[in-house]
């Protein structure tokens, strides 16, 4: 199976993994799992962690998802497509984004994120 993991997901997964649920924590692990992290997490984390919310920095979300053999996905022009047909009831751009590349590279995006789970197709539920 193949999936793309939300922000809240890769940063559970290389610091708290407990918080995951037990089936996305066994998914996670298998070889059989292709987990997907789209470039714009990366951003989100960099971001967090220059205002302060977060003590880890890049290269060690990077070594992290290396270490896991999480497969990075870039931003491209053609995930843009779908953007605007995003239908979530808050904005936060970066929730958008993962969406629209999760649409467009036609994978299940993996998420805790309750709105998302409720107002955006072909999800995963992580705390399951």
């Amino acid at each position: 199976m193949t999936v793309l993991c939300d922000t809240s997901v890769v940063l559970w997964s290389l610091l708290s993994p407990e918080r995951l649920g037990p089936e996305t924590h066994k998914r996670l692990l298998q070889k059989e799992t292709d987990a997907f992290v789209s470039v714009l997490s990366l951003w989100e984390i960099a971001i967090k962690h220059r205002i302060g919310k977060l003590a880890i920095n890049k290269d060690q979300v990077l070594q992290g998802l290396h270490d896991a053999a999480f497969t990075l996905v870039d931003f491209t022009p053609a995930h843009l497509d779908s953007f605007n047909s995003v239908a979530l009831k808050h904005r936060d751009p970066f929730d958008h984004g993962l969406c629209s590349v999760s649409r467009s590279v036609g994978v299940p995006l993996l998420t805790s994120d309750e709105q998302i789970l409720m107002s955006a197709e072909n999800t995963l539920d992580a705390r399951l």
